[in-house]
């Protein structure tokens, strides 16, 4: 508003143009926050995902491994020399006398 005084506009007229540029100003201000703000959201909504996804992948591979462990555990180790599980549970065949 001083430029347009010195320059020789009229006051009103110089009270018009800088309330047309506050106006733009806030504009453009409200557009750039709003932008960055968005930006900072989405980021952080990114992290957060993530970090949600590696979790779940973690626990994943853990209930593998605990699953993996239990198998182990549970089946007993073969026996050399003892008798086969196809046998099993055969009646035995009559021997000739």
């Amino acid at each position: 508003m001083g430029l347009n005084i010195v320059v020789g506009n009229d006051p009103g007229h110089g009270i018009v143009n800088a309330l047309i540029a506050a106006l733009a100003f806030a504009v453009m201000i409200r557009w750039f926050m709003r932008k960055t703000y968005t930006s900072l959201h989405t980021s952080l909504y990114e992290a957060q995902v993530a970090a949600a996804q590696a979790a779940q992948k973690a626990a994943v591979e853990r209930a593998a491994d605990r699953a993996a462990k239990a198998k182990e555990v549970a089946e007993p180790a073969p026996v050399e020399g003892g008798i086969e599980p196809a046998s099993v549970n055969k009646e035995a065949e009559p021997v000739a006398a």
